[in-house]
């Protein structure tokens, strides 16, 4: 006798159990409305997590997996206040080692016909990089896309370290920077491509540390406006945001034709990143090295 054949129905079916379900007009059972996710009321309170068991048991002991970018995107804290949803980051504070760090080094010295500078630095302070970044916390924050740990992408980078050199050394002029041989060679133009390349910047050992944004008189600068002037009876509302601490691997390099550029974007590169900062809100400390 021949074994019947299962279907997704009779799945549903045996995990249905002894629950109530509707029949449709073609007899396939089908879920009831009364779970949907949507049917839960206005109550506050934490939301359920339906993720797989080994996943639940790695979450109740509060481990951080090595891609930190799976456990900031699963494991999501969801809390209804008055209705509403809110998130929250799941760490006040983690240390992670970098995958691939050695090889990704490694694999730049075999680059053929490519001299490469190095430079370490530590942060001063603390880092905000990809802050603006589309995120369900409202805040974001740059992750490799393969290790999913914080780095600086070489973009990054190579936009900070050219902005450094037009406002020192053009007095903010772009325009008469883009007259200079040198700039060029370096950065290149609509016409020209720059001889110097910016590789990604990672650390070895990250610190990633929680912190918080705390708006004032949001309602004063609201698109509505309050004719109230802005004083102490409006409350802030504090959004949390990530920042890391390490020490980062800066790497440039260039045609060995054209390693006289590398000694001079050094330069600029130390300058740049100890004297005007990179990524986001350096007019208050954030972003610089030492």
């Amino acid at each position: 006798m021949a074994k019947k054949k299962i279907t997704l129905e009779d799945l549903k079916e045996q995990r249905g159990g002894s629950h109530n379900r509707g029949q449709s007009h073609n007899g396939r059972s089908h879920r009831r409305n009364s779970g949907n996710r949507n049917d839960r009321g206005n109550h506050d309170g934490p939301v359920r997590h339906f993720v797989p068991r080994d996943t639940n048991r790695k979450f109740a002991a509060n481990l951080v997996p090595d891609n930190f970018a799976l456990f900031l995107n699963k494991k999501i804290p969801i809390i209804q206040k008055q209705g509403k949803y809110q998130f929250s980051f799941p760490i006040d504070q983690a240390t992670r080692q970098t995958p691939g760090f050695v090889k990704y080094y490694e694999a730049l010295k075999k680059l053929y016909s490519i001299e490469i500078s190095y430079l370490e630095l530590e942060t001063d302070w603390k880092l905000s990089i990809g802050l603006g970044g589309a995120s369900v916390y409202e805040t974001g924050i740059t992750l490799h896309h393969i290790y999913g740990i914080p780095y600086i992408p070489g973009s990054t980078i190579k936009g900070s370290v050219r902005s450094y050199v037009i406002l020192t050394q053009f007095d903010g002029n772009e325009q008469a920077a883009l007259e200079d041989n040198e700039f060029i060679n370096i950065f290149g133009s609509q016409d020209q491509q720059g001889k110097v390349l910016f590789f990604d910047a990672f650390a070895q050992n990250l610190t990633i540390k929680s912190d918080i944004l705390n708006p004032h008189y949001k309602d004063y600068y609201a698109p509505a406006g309050n004719p109230q002037p802005p004083a102490d009876y409006i409350d802030p509302v504090p959004i949390s945001f990530l920042t890391v601490e390490g020490t980062f691997k800066f790497a440039i390099g260039c045609r060995h034709e054209h390693r006289d550029l590398l000694e001079t974007t050094s330069r600029y590169l130390r300058a740049a990143l100890t004297q005007y900062g990179l990524g986001a809100k350096t007019a208050v400390g954030y972003g610089y090295f030492k």
